[in-house]
């Protein structure tokens, strides 16, 4: 320890510098995978929840897989383990093979949880190839692509080159049939649930799907070109309300399909929006109907729920002034007393448009 007196005021005491860092260790020494599975399958022989968490920075090295090889071809196999969530999953899962060897290992797994932080084009394709190749035992899908603290995106012309490569919404959709449980936060669109019921003719059992909870952050446009809105999202653009309300139409329509489905909410998270509680949702739950509406909506519904209503059906219209002078500011300022609209129809939006470029 040494001292050092500061404007004539009483030492300032110090560790040594060397003192201070021995404690620190490099991103390189952290414990590997194969530690981890180690450790879990010695102390908590009976664990069935494993969070591992990847954290997330600006070019961090991925974890490793094992300490003294660069590669392996298994780690420890722990048959107790039934659901594995990854927090910060680009630092864990970079590439399907890693993935591969989580499930080699965990040969009980029912539950898989997976976070990535930011949006990134290679988790998208990596996410594709995994699931081409799901495990049988997985019947609970927890994914997140584009976490809620960032709204980076990419330019429509990456999105163009990368739906030529892979597709997550058919991808999605093919393996939707064989799960019970699918929740995801991402860009998203009617696709997935077109493939889905194409896929369900080809089962052999009923499928067992429950529940499926959608956040979208965008939605897929493939034959959007380069523009200054060719990829926008929010309430004031035609095209993406366009395609929330396709994505909306398919899901109702896969619910003729899927008739063990008693939970199905789908919406559009947009923290940055004037109107937060205007943003376009849907939410069945039981016989319970919230959110928006148009007449192929409800048609498709009567056909696949005959006893599903909506909650407050009139409240869509001129009682929640999305019409004529009481649109804009004043309407938006009237919600944050009264709440979210519980139906809203689907042409109020292009009024709320019209108002906008007034």
């Amino acid at each position: 320890m040494r001292g050092a007196r500061v404007n004539g005021q009483t030492p300032i005491v110090s560790e040594d510098i060397s003192d201070m860092t021995q404690g620190f260790q490099q991103s390189t020494q952290n414990a590997p995978l194969e530690d981890i599975f180690e450790l879990t399958r010695d102390l908590f022989p009976e664990l069935y929840a494993l969070t591992l968490e990847g954290g997330q920075g600006k070019r961090t090295p991925a974890v490793r897989l094992c300490r003294q090889r660069p590669l392996a071809n298994e780690i420890t196999v722990n048959n107790h383990i039934g659901s594995l969530a990854l927090k910060g999953a680009w630092n864990i899962v970079r590439e399907p093979s890693i993935f591969y060897l989580l499930s080699k290992a965990l040969p009980n797994l029912r539950e898989y949880h997976c976070t990535y932080a930011k949006p990134k084009l290679q988790a998208y394709e990596t996410m594709c190839c995994i699931l081409r190749c799901l495990p049988p035992p997985i019947n609970h899908l927890n994914i997140c692509l584009e976490g809620l603290t960032s709204k980076a995106g990419f330019s429509p012309k990456k999105w163009h080159h990368f739906y030529s490569r892979c597709h997550f919404c058919y991808e999605a959709g093919r393996i939707l049939p064989c799960l019970e449980s699918f929740s995801y936060t991402g860009r998203i669109c009617a696709g997935m649930f077109t493939t889905a019921c194409e896929a369900a003719q080809d089962l052999r059992d009923k499928s067992s799907l429950r529940s499926v909870d959608l956040a979208v952050r965008n939605c897929c446009r493939p034959g959007a070109y380069p523009g200054s809105d060719a990829d926008a999202t929010g309430i004031y653009q035609p095209d993406f309300i366009a395609a929330f309300t396709r994505l909306v139409v398919e899901a109702v329509r896969a619910l003729i399909v899927f008739t063990s489905i008693n939970y199905m909410r789908i919406r559009f998270l947009d923290l940055d929006s004037r109107g937060p509680l205007l943003n376009p949702y849907f939410h069945l739950q039981g016989s319970s109907v919230k959110g928006i509406y148009n007449s192929e909506i409800t048609s498709l519904l009567h056909a696949a729920r005959p006893h599903a209503e909506y909650d407050d059906p009139d409240m869509g219209g001129e009682e929640w002034g999305l019409y004529g002078d009481r649109l804009g500011t004043r309407y938006v300022d009237h919600l944050l007393t009264v709440g979210r609209p519980q139906s809203i129809n689907v042409d109020a939006y292009a009024a709320l448009m019209f108002e906008q470029r007034m």
